[in-house]
């Protein structure tokens, strides 16, 4: 018994002159998940290539959610998109997040106001997302509209026709998912909603009348899904 103290005591001694500093949510993410700093900086592995690969500059309040079902509130996070990986700052030290086991993450870009948030998840399996990938959850329910933001790095033309530069260039797609699973990459039109919504959608394009929605750009399909998907629970 005494042994197996003396082993328990040494896998969390790195953790513990920091433990007095941190709050539960950070101590239980770090020993539970046995994570490991990230090496190097963030940002300089990037020095090269203008643009941005992160879903935002700053580090983001959050909330990470395992396959278990715990939760770890008050965590300062940063996505980077490019290479699809989330990293957490506790006191300074960035770790990176990705064998932690965490399948979805909330993101808060105003602290103050929770009803802000981004909703990133991984398990999806459609099209070209696959299931170790977090992809942004825009609205989930009878049918799922999911957005998957890539980044790509090209080369391009930008002070002159002489002069290539490396840049990160975007490129978002959508899927819509039925509660099977059964998914498809989506163009934003009103055709396409016409046809997943065949059932309801008298009443869908009512809604979208009424509340002035736009079915070729990403908000007025997040409003029309949530009503779509609300009315398929009467």
């Amino acid at each position: 018994m005494r042994t197996s103290h003396l082993i328990l005591f040494f896998m969390l001694a790195p953790l513990l002159p920091m433990a007095q500093h941190l709050g539960y949510n950070q101590y239980e993410l770090l020993s539970r998940e046995q994570l490991k700093a990230a090496p190097g900086s963030l940002d300089n592995q990037y020095d090269d290539i203008k643009g941005t690969a992160f879903f935002s500059p700053q580090w983001l309040s959050a909330v990470a959610i395992t396959a278990r079902g715990v939760q770890y509130t008050g965590l300062k996070v940063r996505f980077d998109l490019y290479k699809n990986v989330f990293f957490a700052n506790v006191h300074d030290t960035i770790y990176d997040l990705s064998a932690a086991g965490i399948v979805r993450f909330i993101l808060y870009p105003l602290p103050a106001d929770t009803s802000v948030s981004y909703v990133f998840q991984k398990g999806f399996s459609t099209g070209t997302i696959r299931p170790e990938q977090y992809i942004q959850v825009l609205v989930m329910g009878k049918l799922t509209f999911l957005k998957q933001p890539t980044l790509e790095v090209k080369e391009v033309n930008e002070d002159s026709f002489l002069a290539k530069v490396k840049k990160f260039v975007n490129q978002d797609y959508y899927y819509l998912v039925a509660r099977d699973g059964q998914g498809e990459i989506v163009r934003l039109n009103k055709k396409t909603l016409e046809k997943e919504m065949a059932d309801k959608w008298d009443a869908v394009t009512r809604y979208a009348k009424e509340k002035e929605l736009s079915f070729n750009e990403e908000q007025g399909w997040i409003y029309i899904v949530k009503y779509y998907d609300s009315i398929n629970k009467l």
